[in-house]
């Protein structure tokens, strides 16, 4: 018998930035461990996400009917009494988040509909590809945020998975790829991005030793995670340029790594300071006809 499968999202409004690892550490990975009892074609993934409601975690969660009605049952019962868990537990200070005073951020859990992002990923078959990623990166960071790493544990952690996708994917093109993502992270062209890319080449100075010595005490099982998922990424690349996909490995590193971040709670101002941390320099005289959207130079072909 054919069984069809379908998405659920939901977009899940803490009310506050402090709370986004208690939505992971609590409602998703109660969400895991029900599709863990499904068959081999669910899929499920997460991210971190603010819009006009405020900060949320984004669930999307594909499988049967009856599954997707149990996570979503299973949600909404839990919330209300994980919304008062955390109203009165402080939290851990977010990092340089933006937004509107925390009084006005949403508490819910919202159901929309899932439009995968057909054109990012080079059509449906890019699309398959990138969320097999996409599930293998949520079940690494939803490890990762289960081990209550502090902020500078989880920018060793990055860095060490960023290292490693390099490593796998594009060795040899370190300097430059780190350049293109720091131009990216720091505003591309904008008028503040000069200062902004000095700030981070500055910071990624000051913090190297601290970022070493947390890399160095990291636990064995998230270093084998973080190697796992440098290689991750060049299979996911692999596939998917064997199948047509018209995206260049660069371009699956770049989207997925800061994908990856997103989910471990590493902000774009962190992304740009590790890229500087893992050799990207500032190129300020460099023209800007040689860059594109995803900082990719327009000449590479990797």
């Amino acid at each position: 018998m054919l069984i069809m499968h379908s998405w659920l999202y939901c977009a899940i409004y803490p009310g506050a930035f402090d709370r986004l690892d208690s939505v992971i550490q609590e409602l998703v990975a109660g969400t895991h461990g029900l599709i863990e009892t499904g068959t081999e074609r669910d899929r499920w993934f997460f991210l971190r996400f603010f819009d006009v409601g405020g900060p949320h975690v984004r669930l999307r969660v594909q499988g049967p009917a009856g599954l997707l009605d149990d996570v979503y049952t299973d949600l909404v019962s839990r919330f209300p009494d994980f919304l008062r868990k955390v109203q009165t537990d402080p939290g851990t200070p977010a990092v340089s988040v933006p937004g509107t005073p925390p009084t006005n951020y949403w508490e819910a859990v919202d159901v929309r509909l899932y439009e995968p992002e057909l054109r990012r990923y080079g059509g449906v078959e890019g699309v398959r590809v990138a969320e097999g990623n996409f599930m293998l990166s949520s079940e690494i960071a939803l490890r990762a945020v289960s081990e209550g790493l502090d902020h500078l544990q989880r920018q060793a952690l990055a860095a060490l998975t960023m290292r490693n996708a390099l490593r796998h994917c594009l060795p040899g093109a370190e300097e430059q790829f780190w350049s293109k993502y720091l131009w990216y992270w720091t505003g591309g062209d904008g008028p503040f991005a000069p200062a902004g890319r000095t700030a981070a080449a500055s910071s990624a100075a000051r913090l190297e030793p601290a970022i070493g010595t947390a890399g160095d005490a990291l636990p064995p099982h998230l270093v084998q995670d973080a190697e796992r998922y440098g290689g991750a990424i060049r299979t996911t690349a692999s596939e998917a340029i064997a199948g047509g996909v018209p995206l260049t490995t660069w371009q699956w590193v770049f989207h997925l790594l800061h994908l990856h971040n997103n989910r471990l709670g590493i902000t774009p101002g962190d992304e740009a300071v590790l890229a500087a941390l893992l050799g990207g320099t500032p190129k300020e005289d460099a023209d800007a006809s040689e860059h594109r959207s995803d900082g990719r130079p327009a000449a590479a072909h990797h």
